[in-house]
Formats: structure tokens, sequence, C-alpha cells
């Protein structure tokens, strides 16, 4: 039953795709209240028929305690159902937890780190890591600290688009 209901959730997602999040919005407000509603009811009805402590008790209370958290969604258009995007992107630091206790030093953790970061921010705000660290790693030497702000990968991109941001010489 609350699998249905979960898939019913899932397909006001899958139509919501592509479309703004007023009518992102629009939709699950017409769609997914009602199922999340369900959701509700069965939680308290499967409460109601099993002891307070065991498995079910467990996960109903589970969902119960993170039930404002769970219909956030219904409220703004621009939040996920779910946090599965977030998952995805930590999901290189768990897989490469055990790697990186061999860094070879302190120095050499810190460094991997900050690169690292880098290359995630890269990746993020959609810039090319190679064409960006190519570019600002010659910038350094040069680029006044006041404004370094601008060499934040998302910033970088927005004022090379510009043509902003100066060329270098070669």
């Amino acid at each position: 039953m609350l699998l249905s209901l979960m898939r019913e959730l899932y397909a006001v997602e899958t139509d919501a795709k592509g479309r703004s999040a007023e009518e992102r919005l629009r939709l699950r407000q017409e769609r997914s209240v009602a199922t999340i509603a369900e959701i509700r009811r069965v939680m308290e009805l499967i409460q109601s028929q099993h002891s307070e402590s065991g498995s079910m008790a467990e996960a109903t209370g589970y969902l119960e305690k993170q039930w404002e958290t769970l219909v956030l969604f219904l409220e703004d258009g621009e939040l996920p159902i779910d946090n599965i995007a977030c998952e995805q992107s930590i999901r290189p630091v768990a897989q490469g937890r055990r790697n990186w206790l061999f860094t070879g030093s302190p120095r050499g953790g810190e460094a991997a780190a900050v690169l690292y970061s880098i290359l995630v921010s890269c990746k993020r705000a959609e810039v090319e890591p190679f064409a960006y660290l190519s570019d600002v790693l010659v910038r350094l030497c040069t680029h006044p600290a006041s404004r370094i702000d601008d060499l934040i990968p998302r910033r970088w991109l927005e004022l090379r688009e510009q043509g902003a941001l100066a060329p270098l010489p070669r």
C-alpha cells in the first residue's frame, strides 16, 4: 500500500520535471497533497495495529518524527521531493574515504582536499575543470586579492562569458 502511494508521489514529480517552480508547486498541490494525507492515514492505521515496540513501531515512529521535513516539498516548488542529489554528491567522498587514508602526509591530505573541493565546485557550476584550472592558476599571481571571489568557479564562468576577464597573454 505505502509503496504504491510513494509511486504516485514520484509520478507527479516525473510529470513536474522541467517545469517552473510555480508549476511544480501547483501540480504537487493538486495531486500530491491527497497522497501525502493517505500516507499519514496508513501510517496511523499501522501504528494502531502494532505494538509500541518492534520494527513496525520503529519505522512508523521514524516517519512520524520526520513528517515535517517530509512534507516541506508541498510548500515550495524549488524543493526536491527527496535528498537523492545530496546523497549522490557525497557518494564519491564515502567511496574514497578508505583511499584517502594513504595520502602520504598530512600536507598531502590537505592538498588533496583542496583540489577535490575545487573539482566539485567546478562540477556543480558546470565548469570544465581543466579550462578553469589552466586559467586560474596563471591568474593567481597577478589577480587582486580584493577580487578573489571572481575566481570562484561559478563567478569565473559568469565573468568569462561576459568577456569581463582580461585575456591572458600567451
